[in-house]
């Protein structure tokens, strides 16, 4: 008999049991036994799924590589939010210094971070006036208004109209998995596979059904929420769905049955103590109306997107995906058929029930967005050879040579729907009347880029590659783009490249119009507040008129190390700066600096929880009509120094890297919080260790030109007193 050894052990005994039962550091040394374990402990499946074990990483987008590299950075996220900043969608006090000191009319034009504390976000969503967090424990912070049409009565979350002005963590039963939100509702799907429904904060419902209850069986088990305008839908793993109207017929009579009884508490139903929301859970038993079969009709795509023998067989198509916008629902199958679907009650039809009693909705397969044959024909692609501006190169587009559909989104009046790797294609489609529907709108700069997700705002769009850059197009919005503001506000001189970070032209601190759209999309930068350029963003979400990303910090480590090195030592400044930054700094101490981005000209952004400045002007510069008023006297901190922004002169001597000195507005992180932190992700970390990886270079190339900006000439370092989360 011929002896086994441990090698002849099938790669799915490795990934799917093995090796999820080792701890992490034992992970990391079986992997630098041989190859073979080395390239098995290197799986990307296997590392996503400990991503989703561990951390509750429930992003579904076209990822398929880069999750052990993910895993090792995202313990330490940085949020960040922009766009308009009205009803306390940003989470950021209006008496924040970044709404004074930035004064454009009703939004934040760049990214700015929010920090917070004690939690770990993996995941991110927007509403209409909202926006979302979730953890890696499986909270979720809310902040904004749900509803900001509501009319507010009383004095809690009960209210639909009330207002969470900054990040506040919902009280729930259960560990959330994954979200959904529409204009001003919210569906959330917990780790035991139960659906709530949220048309307020603090009194969420749990959807009762025999259709969707049973989480140990194909036909009603969830995999997946979708929020539409107005509406709500949910898929089983069977490839059913289902959709509930919130606001028409039974529906709204069973939601507005239970506001009635709350009415008669006296104290509040759901208030928010100690920075958490607590919910007042309650079941809502109601049937939901199942949508109708597919058409039986598709065509053979020759493709299959889940390897499952059962599903692969010609015929057997079953709906995978969904995405709902204002009135209609995009659905994608297992074979890459998009299809489509409208909802187009008469204004007296208050209950959706009876127009599924009579069929009047049905599934319609759209091929200009599933075949590969159309799609080549399309207008980009087909006839003379077309150009795609990317900066100052350009390269011709031919048309795919193949097509897999394995992902779709929407949003408002738009939808999308794309391809995954390098030879990635994105296709975008509108619902507003007059438009032709069924034909797609190809923008050259999005196509093979290596897309993984799509978002789309109301009149705003982004796209996140593969390797971790953001690129955002449409209207303003109010700085949902994220790319800073024009030095005009007229064409020609701002258009399709929009630059990036320039102080706004303004009359008496206000645009006198709001700056024209971007039709190619541009890179959104996050290296205006630490002058860090090496970012990599996981995770994005937009709608309405803001935008909120999740980003990493591919220096983090190093920085971590630099910055335990500097708190060891004396924090006189000459002690800590090295003789060849002093020698460098002495030499070009007289020289001009760089006009730096940022609403105080010549002068970096500020920082969502930095205090005010303490007389600072820019080196030899007098103040001009228009600047921001500067206080006297600190209210919080003072800076001293920027990271690779220069000298920075400030109130205080002394030149630096960037260090902050904190005079009080970021508290020392307790004792207790540091433990709770500790404890949790002591063996995550053990992965920066003798893993013998390293994070790669994700700075890649732009799609549009955004521009890069100065480089700073600072290298001098500075004590840094102040404790990040």
């Amino acid at each position: 008999m011929t002896e086994l050894t441990i090698q002849d052990i099938p790669i799915e005994v490795f990934l799917d049991h093995l090796l999820p039962a080792i701890d992490l550091p034992d992970l990391l040394s079986l992997a630098q036994a041989n190859k073979f374990f080395s390239s098995l402990c290197a799986d990307d499946t296997f590392w996503k799924v400990k991503l989703k074990h561990d951390y509750n990483f429930s992003i579904v987008d076209a990822r398929n590589k880069g999750f052990k590299s993910l895993y090792r950075g995202i313990k330490n996220p940085q949020l960040h939010v922009w766009g308009e900043k009205t009803h306390g969608r940003l989470g950021i006090s209006s008496s924040n210094r970044v709404f004074a000191e930035w004064p454009y009319s009703g939004g934040v034009p760049f990214p700015v971070r929010l920090h917070i504390a004690n939690a770990r976000v993996v995941n991110v969503a927007a509403g209409g006036w909202s926006t979302y967090a979730l953890d890696d424990s499986g909270g979720l912070y809310v902040w904004g208004k749900l509803h900001a049409e509501f009319f507010s009565v009383r004095q809690d979350f009960s209210d639909p109209g009330a207002e969470a002005t900054t990040p506040t963590r919902l009280g729930l039963p259960e560990p959330i998995e994954g979200i959904s939100v529409g204009r001003k509702h919210l569906l959330a799907l917990d780790v035991k596979r139960q659906v709530w429904l949220f048309t307020s904060w603090g009194t969420p419902a749990k959807l009762v059904s025999p259709l969707i209850n049973d989480a140990f069986s194909t036909a009603t088990r969830v995999v997946q929420v979708a929020c539409g305008w107005d509406f709500s839908a949910v898929l089983t793993a069977s490839g059913a769905v289902y959709a509930a109207w919130p606001w028409k017929g039974t529906f709204k009579a069973a939601l507005e049955h239970h506001a009635e009884e709350l009415k008669h508490q006296q104290s509040p139903v759901a208030p928010a103590k100690n920075g958490v929301i607590e919910c007042q859970a309650w079941e809502l038993r109601h049937d939901l109306l199942e949508l109708p079969p597919l058409p039986t009709n598709l065509p053979d795509l020759s493709i299959a997107l889940e390897e499952e023998s059962l599903d692969t067989r010609k015929g057997n198509y079953r709906v995978t995906k969904i995405a709902a916008g204002d009135n209609f629902l995009i659905g994608l199958t297992n074979h890459g058929h998009v299809l489509r679907i409208d909802f187009n009650f008469s204004d007296e039809e208050q209950d959706p029930s009876n127009a599924f009693r009579r069929r009047a909705f049905q599934w319609q397969y759209l091929p200009e967005f599933s075949e590969l044959e159309r799609v080549q024909q399309h207008p980009t692609f087909a006839g003379e050879s077309r150009k795609v501006q990317s900066g100052s190169d350009s390269a011709s587009l031919a048309p795919p040579e193949q097509l897999s559909i394995t992902h779709i989104s929407a949003s408002f009046q738009t939808f999308v729907a794309y391809s995954v790797g390098s030879s990635s294609i994105v296709l975008i489609g509108s619902s507003k009347s007059g438009d032709n529907a069924t034909t797609p709108k190809i923008i050259p700069g999005l196509q093979y880029q290596n897309i993984v997700s799509v978002e789309l705002g109301d009149y705003h769009y982004a796209a996140l590659t593969q390797d971790g850059h953001l690129f955002t197009w449409g209207q303003f919005s109010k700085g949902a783009l994220g790319l800073g503001v024009p030095e005009s506000s007229t064409p020609p001189s701002f258009h399709a490249h929009l630059p990036r970070h320039i102080p706004p032209r303004r009359l008496g601190g206000r645009w006198t119009s709001s700056p024209p759209g971007v039709e190619v999309p541009s890179e959104v930068f996050f290296d205006h507040e630490d002058g860090k350029k090496d970012k990599f963003v996981f995770a994005i979400a937009a709608r309405g008129w803001h935008t909120v990303a999740l980003v990493i910090d591919l220096d983090y480590k190093k920085e971590k190390e630099n910055q335990s090195a500097k708190t060891s030592k004396d924090n006189d400044t000459s002690s800590i700066t090295s003789a060849d930054d002093r020698a460098w700094n002495a030499a070009h101490a007289n020289s001009s600096p760089y006009t730096l981005p940022g609403p105080i000209p010549g002068g970096p952004f500020p920082d969502p929880v930095e205090a005010q400045m303490v007389g600072y002007n820019s080196r030899n510069r007098q103040a001009e009509f228009g600047d921001p008023p500067v206080p006297l006297w600190p209210i919080r901190a003072a800076r001293i120094g920027y990271a690779g922004r220069g000298r920075g002169g400030s109130f205080l001597t002394g030149v630096g890297r960037g260090s902050e000195v904190d005079a009080g507005s970021s508290p020392a992180v307790p004792e207790s919080s540091q433990s709770q932190e500790a404890a949790p992700v002591e063996e995550r970390e053990a992965i920066d260790g003798s893993s013998g990886g390293h994070w790669e270079s994700f700075r890649g190339r732009a799609l549009a030109g955004g521009f890069r900006g100065l480089p700073g000439r600072g290298r001098g370092a500075g004590p840094n007193r102040q404790q990040s989360l």
